[in-house]
């Protein structure tokens, strides 16, 4: 009887225990996250044409950002090029086996990197800022059955 006793005391103390908070699963309708403890969602606009989600580390150190929207019929040359201009990316994007990346300064001058997809009539945009390091960890998690060329490959 004392083992039984503390043997749920011991799986209830797992089970309640804040160090052991397990990771959020975040679901959009292109891709999902399991969200590492020390990350959250700050920010979700949806619209019609177009999906924004941003992702930050707790301490700030590192944001992730995913723009999902329609392509309008651009190839992602074209899609890069834009984004890349828009972002004042120093030097010229890179478009290889289906990706376009290019590098860029945030808004506080840290340094960013972009990675740029499409499937069928969608794009997405995905930003990195901050440690990038972190960040590519952060991206390499994201998932889909329905979108898996939106997704980029690290």
């Amino acid at each position: 009887m004392k083992n039984i006793f503390l043997s749920l005391v011991c799986l209830l103390s797992l089970v309640l225990c804040p160090g052991t908070s397990q990771a959020e699963k975040v679901t959009t309708d292109y891709y999902t996250v399991d969200m590492p403890d020390s990350w959250q969602k700050l920010q979700e606009n949806l619209s019609n044409s177009i999906s924004i989600y941003v992702y930050a580390t707790k301490s700030r150190d590192c944001v992730v950002t995913t723009v999902i929207g329609n392509n309008g019929g651009a190839d992602l040359e074209t899609i890069t090029s834009c984004f890349a201009q828009q972002y004042k990316s120093r030097k010229k994007p890179v478009v290889k086996n289906n990706m376009g990346t290019f590098s860029f300064k945030d808004t506080e001058n840290e340094d960013g990197y972009a990675y740029i997809t499409t499937q069928d009539a969608l794009y997405m945009v995905v930003t990195a800022s901050g440690n990038l390091r972190k960040a590519r960890s952060f991206i390499k998690e994201f998932q889909s059955d329905d979108y898996k060329d939106l997704i980029p490959y690290l």
